[in-house]
């Protein structure tokens, strides 16, 4: 059936998506592995537990490599020298229970299995993960990005866990919202502030090192992963830069595709409507709670979605949506606003993904009888422009 396809995809998708995030890295200092691991919960993987390498910090998502680890540790996406599949083995021997639980949501939180985490000593003949963290035009989606709401400075503020880097620790700065690490003003900010790799004018550096001083305890404490350790935990913790008349030039785009991995998609098997819902946490946005609604999930970014408003009342902000269409979508919010608005308040604080999953609530005498029934139809689409 086509709707039973659609629902594999999405669940593949999502957890391809979501699997490797950077909130859900272990920092190399826990694990004493030379290179990057994640581990990640089972979600709606039909595979048995995997953990995902970055073998250098330029790793982007196609390029982590996915190992089970049951019955034995091997290889199953990508490729691991043998000395560094060997330390990789070591670690999970010691940590496996702990992978496990966080895999079957025994273990509910990420936090929880950070603090779970052994440390192991290893040393593989090549560290892959030393090479340099500005080298190459790759993607950014283990940095966390400060737009100008949150910082009041005139540019993007690119911040991020060391992922295994050499030097101490960096920020990105940029004038543009979709960029690569290569096109990045790269800044270390200890013991005081100055340009690495590229330009910055004068005026620029001096703002900057205002923020930083106000904020270098918290992109220290991300660098390191002591303490401040997710997305939300920046957002929460940053502190704008003082001063009024300064204009808000860099604003993150609320359309912008890559923003998507921040949320969280749930599909129509989870809550009987026949389309797929996403939430998400607020990441500092400045309007009031939304979620988003498709009616596929494949090859979509933030500008497919319709935007909806759920308080005081459900309407569409963005796009449009047919009218028995959100009347669905008004009664499943009504069943599921408090979960909403927890995730979006609080994040990945209080909530993570399978968290979410876990707290759904179908619409009645709809459920999984009625996942098949998704149709592609223009009554569900964003609107033109």
């Amino acid at each position: 059936m086509v709707g039973e396809s659609i629902v594999k995809t999405v669940k593949a998708a999502t957890t391809k998506f979501r699997e490797f995030r950077s909130d859900n890295h272990l920092p190399t200092k826990k694990t004493g592995l030379p290179f990057v691991v994640w581990i990640s919960p089972r979600g709606s993987a039909r595979h048995d537990v995997r953990v995902g390498v970055a073998l250098g910090p330029k790793a982007g998502k196609s390029e982590v490599v996915s190992v089970a680890i049951r019955p034995d540790v091997r290889v199953v996406k990508g490729t691991m020298g043998g000395s560094e599949l060997a330390c990789l083995r070591r670690w999970v021997d010691l940590n496996r229970q702990v992978i496990v639980k966080f895999w079957d949501g025994v273990i509910r939180s990420h936090k929880d299995a950070v603090a779970a985490i052994r440390r192991v000593r290893c040393k593989v003949v090549k560290k892959a993960a030393e090479s340099s963290a500005d080298e190459g035009e790759v993607a950014v989606f283990e940095w966390t990005n400060l737009d100008s709401m949150l910082t009041n400075l005139p540019f993007y503020v690119w911040v991020q866990p060391s992922m295994g880097a050499r030097h101490g620790a960096r920020v990105g700065v940029s004038r543009n919202w979709n960029v690569g690490r290569a096109d990045m003003v790269s800044v270390a900010i200890l013991p005081d502030v100055r340009v690495v790799r590229g330009k910055l004018s004068s005026s620029d550096l001096a703002l900057l090192r205002r923020w930083v001083n106000l904020n270098r305890d918290v992109i220290v404490k991300y660098w390191n992963s002591e303490e401040i350790v997710y997305s939300a935990d920046v957002f929460g913790a940053v502190k704008p830069l003082p001063g009024k008349g300064r204009a808000f030039q860099c604003i993150a785009p609320e359309d912008d595709d890559g923003a998507l991995f921040e949320f969280t998609e749930l599909y129509p098997e989870l809550t009987g409507l026949p389309f797929y819902v996403w939430v998400q946490p607020s990441m500092g946005a400045r309007h009031g709670v939304r979620v988003g609604v498709s009616y596929d999930n494949r090859n979509i970014g933030r500008r497919d979605l319709v935007s909806v408003a759920i308080r005081p009342d459900v309407r569409v902000v963005r796009g449009k949506l047919n009218n028995r269409n959100l009347a669905l979508l008004r009664q499943w919010v009504s069943l599921n606003r408090d979960m909403i608005v927890k995730y979006w308040n609080n994040g990945t604080e209080t909530m993570d993904s399978l968290d979410v999953y876990n707290a759904v609530r179908s619409l009645p005498s709809r459920g999984k009888r009625k996942t098949n029934e998704i149709e592609h139809t223009d009554d569900l689409k964003p609107a033109p422009g």
